[in-house]
């Protein structure tokens, strides 16, 4: 319940759709779940069982952890509801309840090396790990250690692999997010079956099961993984009225991907070669697209726009009334676009090593 009303849940939905309705209609009915959620003397999420305790499928399971990661996005979900109604002051209750949590989470629930709750003796949840990605606990000191974590123990099924693989794209690796995707999902994609499992079971193991169906929509994490993070097409305002263009394509070398959102079809195609990163985009009317070219450590020489040269040896040029050049830092050139038909190039001022 905390996925479907949080962060991944009511609020995900309105960022894609807009559809402000639901949101109205939904809020009190968060706001009363969310009360059943108690906090213990040292600012930790107290564990609720329910009629069924179920965190996921498989073993190694460190549900204490992952109560805290699930209730922050809940309350991460529950304060951006709040904020589009108009309740400022529900939404700073709900965000300074969530830092609080994620204060409380990292003084008393990271060893070091490794998220993991006091009384929990099993092998280090890789799912545990990357929730506290995913909801924010984890700061960027940590990634290292938990990077580490998420490229030895495959403990999560189909469902949290998900949240796995994301966690991996926001730390900036999709060279570890793909090879990880590849070396869990291989066997379910070869099978003969042309829908996903529920579980890691394929092949003659699928004929009599009764334990798991044969087609679980959770078993896709990765296509949206693909558009959203190698693709990188995002929105960042609801119903796609801002959103963003950053790949990351790590060892990929050419993406096409489209999205039919509620604002239109956004088609876009990614090229990296030795000397060049080429990105065609379609972008629809009344949206504004923030596009970020990647470069890495390869310092880039210019940049076009549809063939024209808008920046050049650290300098803009060119100047074009639709794009507006934001900044270049950090391994990107961010621009911000206006709809129509877009030819981004930027050419690298010494070969690529990727």
């Amino acid at each position: 319940m905390l996925a479907s009303i949080g962060y991944y849940g009511f609020w995900t939905y309105h960022l894609y759709t807009g559809d402000k309705e639901t949101i109205h209609a939904a809020y009190p009915h968060v706001q009363d779940y969310l009360t059943l959620w108690k906090l213990d003397e040292h600012g930790l999420v107290i564990h609720r069982n329910g009629d069924w305790n179920w965190a996921d499928w498989g073993k190694n399971i460190d549900e204490h952890v992952l109560d805290q990661a699930w209730f922050c996005l809940a309350l991460q979900g529950a304060a951006n509801m709040a904020r589009v109604l108009g309740k400022t002051n529900d939404a700073s209750q709900y965000e300074t309840i969530r830092s609080n949590v994620i204060v409380a989470v990292n003084k008393l629930m990271w060893n070091g090396s490794t998220y993991r709750s006091p009384h929990y003796k099993g092998a280090t949840d890789d799912r545990a790990n990357a929730m506290c990605v995913v909801a924010g606990i984890a700061d960027q000191e940590k990634f290292p250690a938990i990077k580490k974590i998420l490229t030895k123990e495959y403990h999560a099924s189909p469902y949290m692999e998900k949240y796995v693989l994301e966690a991996l794209m926001l730390m900036e690796d999709p060279d570890t997010a793909l090879a990880r995707m590849k070396k869990r999902y291989d066997a379910i994609v070869a099978d003969e079956w042309t829908t996903l499992p529920e579980l890691w079971v394929a092949g003659t193991a699928l004929v009599g099961n009764l334990t798991s169906t044969r087609n679980h929509a959770w078993s896709g994490g990765p296509l949206t993984i693909l558009s959203q993070y190698c693709a990188g097409l995002a929105p960042l305002e609801p119903a796609w009225t801002v959103y963003q263009v950053r790949p990351l394509m790590g060892p990929l070398k050419k993406i096409n991907a489209s999205v039919d959102s509620v604002a239109g079809k956004i088609s876009v195609s990614l090229v990296l070669s030795t000397n060049v990163f080429m990105l065609d985009l379609e972008s629809p009317e009344k949206t504004i697209a923030q596009v970020y070219l990647p470069y890495g450590t390869n310092k880039p020489s210019s940049v076009t726009a549809n063939n024209r040269v808008i920046w050049k040896n650290d300098q803009l040029y060119h100047p074009i009334k639709s794009v507006e050049f934001k900044s270049i830092s950090n391994g990107w050139v961010h621009l911000e676009v206006k709809p129509g038909k877009w030819k981004f190039k930027l050419y690298f001022a010494y070969p690529s090593q990727s």
